[in-house]
């Protein structure tokens, strides 16, 4: 049994067994204990208190989703939008809850995110808007200290690691006919440069490829073909430990509705299962002979169906998943930690990631470029000129791969990892 109990019902269960995975403390209880700290919503606060208080729970760590009046016994919280400034210099931008008028467990510029009273950790935090958010680290570093107080046996975290993601490399079809891809002699070089930069920071970057691709009459054809170059300077890469790859479909394209003379790019997403399978064992296949065979797979946009995911699960592939509270490794799912383009990112500010992984929680990043995704949206000229141009310098992915404190897995072994800790709970 976890030495963590849910209310029956409540809201945040699925946080709350998130949390037991991520420290490796069992399945969460759905019944107090003296020795066990409650998690939940500010509605459950009062009984959650209380209980505490009793002697009928060790403590409780409540997540207060918004802001509000002061209701004992929850202070006032309220809005506040911008750039937080937490301890050790750690800046994330976005939207927070913060407590009026108590003593701070976890404070920034903006003001007090976390505070500690009557045996409870209150955190202006809600687990379904703020997971995959950089701007909730300070949560996840509070609860952990909360919970090495309050737990004889402490928490049991995962050590500092994580995976990095690159997809639709070297191209894809949907890219070919939004005269978006780049040439096999760009993209060669880019493999190889990223490969270095890699290997010098001791990080596997996990490429997600797919199989096929477009001639120049729109004819499908194998990805070597349009791309040779980079094909082979990615085997290179794998070979020499810098890449693991990650299958990413056949076409990465819906061919009906390519036919109708429309473009959809989720191409599982419809499939029935003979038909799914059968482009899961082309991919492969291609994947074998061209690369390594892999053991994952990401549809475009998560997009499986029903039977994309079931095929997958028959031929032994571990599916990625979009980011969502509760284990991170379910059922032959990896669910992502971090959503693509790190939103709450300030600036080249990325020490939130060592502060997550420093805590057991795994930074996993996905994108899609040498800058993380929608980065661009966000940086005009005439915006942030200075940090524009140091990032075309240097991109995120290279800034990201060299951080220190954070080993960066090929996906085969960071799996293997989170499996030996979920079996460890």
């Amino acid at each position: 049994m976890s030495p963590l109990y849910s209310p029956p019902g409540s809201a945040i269960s699925a946080w709350a067994r998130g949390l037991a995975w991520l420290w490796a403390l069992g399945e969460v209880s759905a019944v107090p204990g003296a020795g066990l700290v409650g998690v939940g919503s500010e509605a459950e606060a009062g009984e959650l208190i209380r209980m505490t208080s009793a002697g009928e729970l060790a403590g409780a760590v409540i997540a207060v989703r918004g802001p509000g009046p002061a209701q004992p016994p929850l202070p006032a919280r309220r809005r506040a939008v911008g750039i937080a400034e937490f301890d050790r210099g750690t800046k994330v931008e976005g939207e927070f809850t913060v407590f009026d008028g108590r003593d701070a467990a976890v404070e920034s510029s903006l003001g007090t995110h976390a505070v500690e009273a009557d045996g409870a950790l209150l955190l202006g935090h809600d687990p379904e808007r703020d997971w995959g958010r950089l701007d909730s680290f300070w949560a996840y570093e509070a609860i952990a200290a909360f919970l090495r107080d309050r737990l004889p046996g402490g928490i049991s975290p995962l050590p500092p690691v994580g995976a990095l993601r690159l997809d639709d490399i070297p191209g894809i079809a949907l890219h070919q006919l939004q005269d978006r891809a780049k040439g096999d002699r760009r993209q060669t070089m880019r493999i190889r440069r990223t490969a270095r930069r890699l290997r010098a920071a001791g990080a596997v970057l996990n490429v997600a490829v797919c199989a096929e691709a477009l001639d120049d009459e729109r004819r499908r054809v194998p990805l070597d073909r349009v791309w040779p170059r980079s094909v082979a300077a990615l085997r290179e890469g794998i070979e020499g430990g810098a890449y693991e790859p990650v299958c990413h479909g056949l076409l990465h394209l819906d061919t009906e509705a390519l036919a109708r003379g429309e473009i959809e790019f989720r191409e599982f997403a419809t499939l029935d299962a003979a038909e799914a399978g059968r482009r899961l064992d082309l991919a492969l296949a291609w994947q074998e002979r061209h690369l390594t065979r892999p053991t994952t797979f990401v549809a475009p946009a998560w997009a499986y169906g029903e039977a994309g995911d079931a095929e997958a699960a028959e031929r032994g592939l571990v599916r990625w998943y979009r980011a969502r509270p509760g284990p991170l490794l379910d059922a032959g799912r990896l669910h992502e930690t971090l959503i693509g383009e790190l939103p709450g990112i300030h600036g080249l500010d990325y020490t939130p990631l060592q502060r997550l992984a420093a805590v057991g929680l795994p930074p996993m990043i996905a994108m899609h470029g040498a800058l993380l995704d929608a980065r661009m949206v966000h940086l005009s000229p005439r915006r942030n000129p200075v940090l524009l141009a140091r990032l075309l310098a240097r991109r995120d992915i290279t800034r990201i791969m060299r951080l220190p404190g954070i080993q960066w897995l090929g996906i085969g072994e960071f799996v293997d990892r989170l499996r030996e800790h979920g079996a460890s709970g």
